[in-house]
């Protein structure tokens, strides 16, 4: 396993998730949050992140508050 994500906090969502990344390599990592009908809601590109531990967050903006599903997709450096 060369990326594991963390528990979002706070769930249910507030005004803004975040979500702990650890990477043992480097990466370029998005974020994608969907909403219980499977619906995209957000979508965050992070960019290239070094190996170590990041967090990522997601302003649910007009997004009502309630429960989210994520999905992070890395793709390896070199």
């Amino acid at each position: 396993v060369s990326t594991v994500a963390g528990l979002p906090y706070p769930n249910p969502v507030g005004e803004q998730v975040r979500i702990p990344l650890a990477l043992r390599e480097a990466s370029s990592v998005s974020l994608e949050v969907f909403d219980l009908n499977g619906r995209v809601v957000g979508r965050q590109d992070a960019g290239t992140l070094d190996v170590g531990f990041h967090e990522l967050g997601w302003q649910r903006g007009s997004t009502p508050r309630g429960l989210y599903l994520y999905r992070i997709t890395c793709h390896p450096n070199g």
